[in-house]
This record gives C-alpha cells, structure tokens and sequence, in this order.
C-alpha cells in the first residue's frame, strides 16, 4: 500500500534541510498524524548519508516509550523518499510562544527546564544512551495541558554508535562548542549546553548570538543571579565543567523553584 493510498495530506507543518512536515489524516480511522517525509533521492542516486541518518532515527524512535517524546505510528519508504509518521501534538512550539507571548517568568523557565531534564535523563539512561543534540525551541512542544514534548529526533544518537567527530545536525548557537568545533562526538553533556542556552532563550526572548546581552537589557537586568548561576554550568566551553548529567541540574531547579514559592 503506497502512502497516499493509507494518509490524507492535510497541509505543510513544517521543513528542514531534507524532510517537510505535514498534517495527515488516516483515510480509514480518521485520526490525525504526524509526517516527516525525507527526501533520499539527489541527483543520480539514493543520498545514503540521508538514508543512513532517516534509519537512525527511525531505530531510536521505535526505543522510546516515554510521555516526553513524541511515539512512532507508521514508517514508509520508496525509492525516492522515507515517511516517519508520529503522534501530532496539539499544542505551541516554544519557539512560537515566545514570539507570540514574548519572554517567560523565571519560574515558568525553570518549571520548563525541569520538566525536560525529565525527558533528557529518561534518554540519557537508555541502553545506548540517546543523545538528543538539537535542544531548540522549534523541536519542543508545549501541549494544551502544559506538557512539553520533543518532536524531532532527527539529529539525535545513540552515544557509542558509529559517530565520527564533526558529523552533526543540530543547530549552530544551540549545539554545544566541541561538537560545531568537530572536536568531540555527542554525548549527555551537549545537551546540558543547548539546556542553557534554550533557559537564557525562555526567560529574554534573545537568539543563541546575543547571549553576551544577558546581563543587561535596555539597562534592566533580566535574569537573577540565582537563575543564572544554574544556566551558566551549563554553558562552560569545557564539558567536563558542565552538570555531569540532568539529575543534577535538575535538583539546581527544584531548589530554586522551592525558594521562588516563598
């Protein structure tokens, strides 16, 4: 059965470098589903870099089983391209609330973050460890009932697995320094990074580039100090100086919310 004959194309969702997303309806049951189709045809032939990475996603997706990442429903494949069909969260991309509503409180932030050390250290401890590697806030769903969900695995890795240094795809400013450096392959402390530099994101609404800004904006500071000594061991150039896993920057957060409450 080709995919078409199964799916209902209900509109564009979204993009990336070799995939578009789209809304699609199950002809036969009717519900609502996810679409990453990803293009491995170039040129003359079958882009096996593509390809390879469409497989590894797939084969992490198929692993989880947690409310924090979207679940796997269908896959698809033809000569031309690789349908991943997933859940579709009904809710905001964080990066879209923050455009909309503009910068968070602290305690929401931090309430956020927590929530994805959750999520992280869940992957973190799977047998190989998952590395998620693309913390932005397109990739993370906020849902009707105040959950966040990750929604694209397709950086991710499965740390051990046959990863060269400098063979990446997450995104410059939330990547963490050795893995643009090529110096280093993924593993739990590049996402420790990209939880920072999302936090400093929440909480100001500026980019990646104008972290230097943090400390003073419009002459108003913008985020305490309490906060932004839990954000900044996220963010040493040296993983070995970051939060050696999320459990420990996620009691930096339940200690900071404990204090905030009062």
């Amino acid at each position: 059965m080709l995919f078409e004959d199964k799916y209902e194309i209900i509109r564009k969702i979204g993009s990336g470098s070799t995939s578009d997303v789209f809304l699609v309806r199950d002809r036969k049951l009717k519900k609502r589903w996810a679409a990453k189709i990803i293009g491995i045809y170039s040129g003359g032939g079958t882009d096996c870099r593509v390809k390879q990475d469409a497989a590894r996603e797939i084969q992490i997706l198929t692993q989880l089983d947690t409310p924090g990442a979207v679940k796997i429903i269908d896959v698809f494949e033809d000569s031309r391209r690789i349908c991943i069909l997933t859940d579709y969260i009904h809710g905001i991309s964080l990066l879209a609330y923050i455009h909309k509503y503009g910068p968070v409180f602290e305690q929401t932030a931090a309430k956020w973050l927590l929530q994805l050390c959750g999520t992280l250290d869940y992957l973190h401890n799977m047998m190989p460890p998952v590395i998620f590697c693309d913390l932005k806030p397109e990739n993370i769903m906020l849902k009707d009932d105040g959950k966040l969900t990750l929604i694209d695995f397709g950086a991710a890795y499965q740390q051990h697995s046959d990863v060269s240094p400098g063979i990446w795809k997450g995104t410059i400013g939330y990547a963490a320094p050795e893995l643009c450096h090529g110096t280093a392959v993924p593993d739990i402390r590049a996402d420790i990074y990209g939880l920072g530099v999302l936090g400093y994101f929440l909480i100001s609404g500026l980019e990646p580039k104008q972290v230097e800004k943090l400390k003073d904006y419009s002459g108003h500071r913008i985020v305490s100090r309490k906060l932004d000594r839990i954000l900044s061991g996220c963010l040493s150039e040296n993983p070995g100086k970051r939060y050696k896993n999320c459990e420990h920057m996620a009691v930096r957060l339940r200690q900071f919310l404990r204090k905030a409450d009062f």
